[in-house]
């Protein structure tokens, strides 16, 4: 579609240069009228439908589980398979967060993440301090790391990705259960 509106384009600027040349009438003015419309729409049509319209799956969580699933010291493994490039987020969805200074925010769990391809360790992350509190359509909670399709982590290819449970502090119980880890695309922008 876009190219089409490119073409559009291309012939409403190519109409334009003839008319001036010709000095043209009204019938070539209308003919560079419909074509500069349909240009304008093409493109504004390209635009909506990657905008409404984005590929099935692209940032729906590859991954996700209740933390109360793993038990403390305890691992979970799941087998994914990315399938776009860029970057990819590991945090925990919350059900209650409040609006803080993102320096302020003390979650109190620690966790270690590790991603392997073929059996050979191609990412490993371990949480700490620095997390990076999110709030959108899908839910709220923190990022905690994140890593680069196919940089770190091959593309198209099944890779194994373990999460164990290190710590959980009174903090973090009282304040951001429940809980579910996730793995997810990040945004484009």
């Amino acid at each position: 579609m876009i190219y089409v509106g490119i073409f559009a384009l291309g012939l409403t600027l190519a109409g334009v240069l003839l008319a001036i040349k010709l000095r043209g009438g009204l019938r070539l003015l209308a003919i560079l009228a419909v074509c500069a419309i349909f240009a304008t729409g093409s493109i504004i049509a390209y635009s909506v439908r990657h905008l409404l319209f984005l590929p099935d799956g692209k940032y729906r969580p590859l991954a996700r589980i209740s933390i109360s699933e793993i038990p403390h010291g305890g691992t979970w493994s799941a087998g994914l398979d990315h399938a776009f490039r860029g970057r990819y987020e590991i945090g925990i969805m919350v059900e209650r967060l409040t609006m803080e200074p993102v320096d302020s925010y003390d979650v109190d769990l620690v966790f270690e993440i590790k991603i392997y391809s073929d059996k050979v360790l191609c990412f490993s992350s371990r949480s700490g301090t620095k997390v990076v509190p999110f709030w959108g359509i899908e839910g709220k909670g923190f990022v905690f790391t994140t890593y680069e399709v196919p940089r770190d982590v091959p593309i198209n290819q099944p890779v194994r990705f373990e999460v164990k449970v290190i710590q959980t502090g009174p903090r973090f119980a009282e304040h951001y259960r429940p809980t579910d880890f996730f793995v997810r695309k990040a945004s484009d922008k």
